[in-house]
């Protein structure tokens, strides 16, 4: 019975570690998952030609130029496994494997490819990735071993490809034509391969290897000549996590110097290359100093690193519906989707990061969209009706910096209450007098039409300000033209874009129902005979919703029922139909001489 208590109780403790582990992983999401970079390195005898360390020295370019978070190993082979260094090795340590490897033995690449391999998690969402560096050898001192570690390197690869391994294979001076079937890896998994010489110089070979193949590219930020040379580097205004600073170049490097300020920092310096590694810089400039060995030419690029958590803001809004004569409420929200710094103040990471009008994919809900970041924001509109939570998650490209964000961002849908229904008022003894009134103003309206075609109608102040005003449109004519753009349906339907021209259509009422018409689109809607356009003054086109349950949107501006509203040249309308999900923008252009001709005839 004692037994049976501490085997229930242990049973207890682990189902609660499992819960409590499983939650802990849905709260630190990270994208994008960090790289996982394998160094494979031939070091037999066939190798000596390396005299000078020039392949180390472009293994230790490539390490050092790498995002803070990318998990790297290294693998050597010769005969057999000189060397492994499992994934997640820290860059120093594997840094000093790399000098204490010897060029001996024979080139069996079967086995260090499979032990490269081995290394990689079954982490889907990773980018995996092996660099190979070898002078193009499979041999061992048998005929039959050298067989059969060709048979075992097309394993390897075969392998690599289910694991969604990309094999990018550096091959140094020597390599003969016949040791040309080595480079098949990298066909097979999509990688790529270099020749020492043919591709330029080893240096060159590991800048684009990192930029290209492995999608961390810097920004280019100077290049000079000469045997000494001074860099002045601003850093990005928004609070980066990581800065590194490359210089490369064909010759030396001595005395490399830099001024900085950060909270932690460090230079490495390697033959041809040195990287200033900083961690939190204050974001002033920094200085680099550099002296050649002899003069040549000098490039410098920054990678930029940001650790971001997803932010979202809503603001609901609600629309009156009627449902059988019920009255009831939809419910909107309006989505603010900011990356904010994990540090300090934890400020916008867009608004001074990203160029304004960048595009960014992001995901709500399991939902993909894509969308443009406007003064620092990215906003999305959603009927949250039936919605508990939403979780938002954003991609970022590389070229915007390396972004490690804490996602998806989440918050709980909090519906604000519904407005009290006013108390019903008999109007009964007034429908008389508003009859009468209606009828006095209708013969009115009639007269002044006849008399001077002039149309009447309740506009809101000059470009949305003021109180409403009556406004009289006396003999104004029809302007321009509507780009019309159908933005989503109800079923899902692609309808190409049109252009409607106002210009020379007759003074007047005109619906949009019968635009959409005229436009050969049927979007099974009952109200958009009740949003209506007049000609304006000035070239504008009076807009008026009289619908019960569409939504017009001039620019972010909601228009209230009843009352006109004037749209100008290069403005936009976003009409939302009464099923919610059936949008459509109407962008109010001016004509080209040639168009306003084609619209008198």
């Amino acid at each position: 019975m004692k037994k049976l208590i501490s085997y229930s109780i242990l049973f207890s403790i682990v189902l609660l570690l499992v819960t409590i582990t499983s939650r802990a992983q849905e709260k630190t999401s990270f994208f994008p998952v960090s790289s996982e970079v394998v160094f494979l390195l031939d070091t037999s005898d066939s190798m000596k030609s390396d005299t000078d360390g020039s392949v180390q020295d472009m293994v230790r370019q490539i390490l050092y130029s790498l995002p803070s978070g990318t998990s790297i190993g290294l693998v050597a082979y010769s005969t057999d496994i000189q060397c492994v260094q499992p994934l997640g090795t820290r860059a120093e340590q594997l840094d000093s494997a790399l000098n204490t490897m010897k060029y001996a033995g024979y080139s069996n690449a079967g086995l260090g490819l499979k032990e490269a391999v081995a290394l990689f998690s079954a982490e889907e969402r990773t980018e995996k990735h092996i660099i190979m560096i070898s002078d193009g050898e499979i041999e061992l001192k048998r005929d039959e071993g050298s067989e059969q570690s060709k048979e075992e390197y097309h394993s390897a690869s075969r392998a690599a490809v289910d694991k969604g391994i990309k094999i990018h294979i550096i091959i140094v001076e020597g390599m003969a034509e016949e040791e040309i079937e080595i480079l098949d890896a990298a066909g097979m998994t999509g990688g790529e391969a270099y020749a020492q010489g043919k591709d330029g110089t080893l240096s060159r070979i590991a800048g684009e290897v990192v930029s290209k193949q492995l999608g961390f590219s810097g920004k280019a930020v100077g290049t000079m000549e000469g045997k000494s040379g001074n860099f002045h580097i601003e850093l990005p205004q928004s609070s980066v996590s990581a800065v590194k600073i490359l210089l490369t170049g064909n010759c030396s490097m001595e005395s490399v110097n830099a001024d900085y300020a950060a909270e932690n920092g460090r230079i490495i310096t390697g033959k041809c290359f040195a990287v200033i590694d900083l961690k939190h810089p204050d974001g002033r400039p920094v200085d680099v100093s550099f002296e050649l060995e002899s003069a040549s030419a000098v490039s410098a690029s920054m990678l930029t690193e940001y650790q971001a958590a997803v932010s979202v803001e809503p603001k609901y809004t609600s629309r009156a519906v009627e449902n059988g004569g019920e009255k009831g409420y939809k419910h909107f929200a309006e989505l603010l989707i900011d990356l904010r710094n994990r540090r300090g103040d934890q400020e916008s990471l867009w608004k001074n990061g990203l160029p304004e009008g960048s595009t960014v994919r992001y995901t709500i809900n399991g939902k993909k969209y894509e969308g443009e970041i406007k003064d620092g924001i990215l906003q999305h509109s959603m009927q949250v009706d039936g919605v508990e939570q939403i979780e938002v998650s954003v991609e970022l490209k590389p070229s915007y910096g390396i972004y490690e964000v804490m996602q998806p961002g989440k918050i709980q849908v909090e519906l604000p209450p519904d407005p009290m229904p006013e108390p019903r008022i008999d109007y009964g003894p007034l429908w008389m007098i508003v009859g009468g009134l209606a009828m006095l103003l209708f013969l009115i309206i009639v007269l002044q039409v006849r008399k001077g075609r002039t149309t009447l109608v309740y506009v809101a102040g000059p470009r949305l300000r003021g109180e409403p005003e009556k406004y009289e449109a006396k003999s104004c004519q029809y302007s321009g033209k509507f780009n019309l753009y159908v933005v989503q349906t109800k079923n899902g339907q692609d309808i190409a874009p049109c252009i409607f021209t106002l210009f020379g259509k007759k003074s007047g009422r005109i619906t949009l129902e019968w635009i959409l018409n005229n436009c050969g689109i049927r979007l099974g809607s009952n109200e958009t005979g009740d949003i209506l356009f007049y000609p304006g003054a000035e070239k504008a086109v009076i807009v008026m919703d009289q619908s019960e349950s569409c939504t017009v949107m001039r620019g972010m501006e909601i228009l209230k029922k009843g009352i006109g509203y004037p749209v100008y040249y290069h403005e936009k309308l976003t009409v939302t139909l009464e099923d919610g999900l059936t949008e459509l923008e109407l962008h109010y252009k001016n004509l080209k001489a040639g168009e306003r001709e084609n619209g008198r005839r």
